[in-house]
């Protein structure tokens, strides 16, 4: 398979901002704009590069292999950690773990990033079946429903506090929502000519995408995607849609420009080995605050000082970089010692 680098290149950029998410807020301000966009870019992506299959079996199988497994491998990763780490451990119950399984969302193991991991297999099952109905207009029609019920669900979910953290099961009511920013890559992808190279037309797109960005973020304050947190709902879809296509055209000058440069060829290493990257940093951010803690501090999550946000920013990033490369060295070893 012939890999797009300025995609790569995005989602690379996707993962930095998403560790930069996780560690530096300056007063939230910089945290709030990364939330804005981030998690929609990467089901853009996605939808982007998306090609409908016959084989529903395969597909399947395909996608459980490349986004359960990891999900499963890193909640295993989660639970080891969670019982050697004793600040961990002395707060780890089945009830815990169970209500992590529910949700799709390993918060009580440290590992809640990865609920990205499930809520894609949903919403690649929604859009095979949807790929198949052949009127364009009915697809059109039956994505906007399905994120209408999401985006209502969020709205009204007060009301299922039957449900645990009134939420539904799996991430699906977040899947829900997201399938319409992957159908929305799946536009985009007629749109962005990745063999063509960036004209006027295309910077004037750029740059009235990040203007309506701004615009919409200033206006509308903080989102979550995954907590189901919109404010106004026009808003979050015009910061998120502008936001994730200033990024990818941004990309693309960036790969046509520098694209040989070494350092851009690092970003596109983590880009294509960003599940993994999503996977590493999201416990690694909560080892640093164990670490910091443990010198006599009392800080927790998107409380840390300035200093603190830099030299987590950085740690996290290095450590989360040199797993990915030990595993797939390790892996690739692996698979020599087999062949010999």
């Amino acid at each position: 398979m012939n890999r797009i680098q300025s995609i790569d290149l995005t989602k690379g950029i996707g993962m930095i901002l998403v560790i930069l998410g996780h560690c530096v807020f300056f007063g939230g301000q910089i945290h709030n704009m990364i939330f804005a966009f981030h998690m929609p870019l990467f089901f853009i992506l996605s939808g982007m590069v998306f090609k409908p299959k016959k084989d529903e079996k395969k597909l399947v199988l395909k996608k459980a292999k490349a986004l359960l497994v990891p999900y499963l491998v890193f909640c295993g990763i989660g639970i080891m950690a969670s019982i050697i780490i004793p600040v961990w451990r002395h707060e780890l119950s089945i009830k815990g773990i169970l209500y992590d399984i529910y949700l799709g969302n390993p918060e009580n193991i440290h590992i809640s990033s990865i609920w990205f991991l499930v809520c894609m297999f949903w919403v690649v099952m929604i859009a095979h079946y949807i790929c198949k109905i052949e009127n364009v207009n009915l697809r059109i029609i039956i994505v906007i429903m399905i994120a209408g019920i999401g985006f209502g669900f969020a709205e009204y979910n007060s009301n299922f506090d039957f449900l645990p953290d009134s939420r539904l099961p799996f991430c699906i009511d977040v899947a829900l929502v997201a399938t319409l920013f992957f159908f929305v890559g799946r536009l985009l992808k007629g749109f962005v000519r990745y063999q063509e190279k960036m004209d006027v037309r295309t910077f004037i797109i750029l740059g009235a995408a990040a203007i309506l960005f701004i615009i919409a973020y200033m206006s509308n304050g903080r989102t979550n995607l995954h907590a189901l947190t919109f404010n106004n709902i026009f808003l979050y879809l015009v910061e998120s849609i502008t936001g994730s296509i200033a990024v990818i055209l941004f990309c693309k000058f960036i790969d046509e420009k520098f694209g040989k440069l070494r350092v851009i060829h690092g970003i596109r290493w983590i880009g294509r080995y960003s599940l993994i990257i999503l996977g590493a940093q999201s416990i690694f951010v909560r080892m640093y605050i164990v670490i910091i803690n443990s010198l006599g501090y009392n800080f927790s999550m998107y409380q840390l000082p300035l200093i603190h946000q830099i030299v987590s920013f950085i740690a996290v990033t290095a450590l989360s970089i040199l797993y990915t490369y030990i595993y797939f060295l390790v892996k690739a070893r692996i698979k020599g010692e087999i062949h010999e």
